[in-house]
């Protein structure tokens, strides 16, 4: 009977210690599995950290340029009717020398025109200097000089570029008309590349007697410079 009783307690012995060992396994599975879990969730909150972080710098490269481009359309933004004095180049050319590409072709075309009737011109210094008001079309500023020189009137047309420009060209096509009376009308044209702050046009655009007896009104002229301003 001792034996039996002795047999009887070592199996229950044997059975609670393997109930254990499976309780501490299924424990450390229990345990393994929140670990991984949490793993899950910390990755995920690492990758969310670095699409935000991703998001901010992103906003900021954009806040930068909105910055920028505003800036820059401060400093070319045209000033209309500008009042600035006029530079006179120390030679004015006697040729016109076209720089048009014949293979070019422009993108779009801005036009504008300037007149100005020029009064007492039978009074012309010679050689002197006889010009219309400045005028600001397109960003650039624009005027008429009229001449006496060698028994001519000279007729030019200037073009300033853009302020604060080191560098500019402007490719232009100029028609010049002076208006007399009866509908007579003297036209000239030429097509060229501005690339700094000079005139340009026709040194004995009419002759003196001409342009007194068939072109002067009253004493003053009625002249006109038609411009076609190239974008390519």
């Amino acid at each position: 009977m001792a034996d039996n009783e002795s047999g009887t307690g070592d199996i229950s012995q044997s059975d609670l210690l393997s109930e254990n060992q499976n309780l501490r396994a299924q424990k450390d599975e229990i345990w393994k599995q929140i670990g991984l879990k949490i793993d899950a969730q910390t990755e995920k909150l690492t990758e969310h950290g670095q699409k935000f972080n991703e998001i901010s710098e992103k906003l900021q490269s954009m806040e930068k340029l909105i910055s920028k481009i505003s800036k820059v359309d401060e400093d070319v933004e045209p000033k209309e009717n500008s009042n600035q004095d006029v530079k006179t180049p120390e030679k004015l050319p006697n040729t016109i020398d076209s720089n048009v590409s014949k293979n070019s072709v422009p993108v779009s075309e801005k036009r504008f025109v300037l007149k100005h009737v020029f009064k007492n011109v039978e009074n012309f210094v010679e050689e002197g200097c006889n010009d219309s008001v400045s005028e600001n079309h397109f960003n650039v500023d624009s005027f008429i000089r009229l001449k006496r020189a060698d028994n001519h009137l000279a007729f030019y047309v200037f073009i300033h570029g853009p302020k604060k420009a080191t560098k500019w060209a402007v490719q232009t096509k100029i028609n010049v008309k002076i208006d007399g009376p009866k509908q007579k009308s003297k036209v000239a044209h030429f097509d060229l590349c501005y690339e700094t702050d000079a005139g340009y046009g026709f040194p004995e655009f009419l002759k003196w007697d001409e342009m007194k007896n068939e072109y002067l009104i009253d004493g003053s002229l009625t002249v006109e410079a038609h411009v076609q301003k190239q974008i390519f």
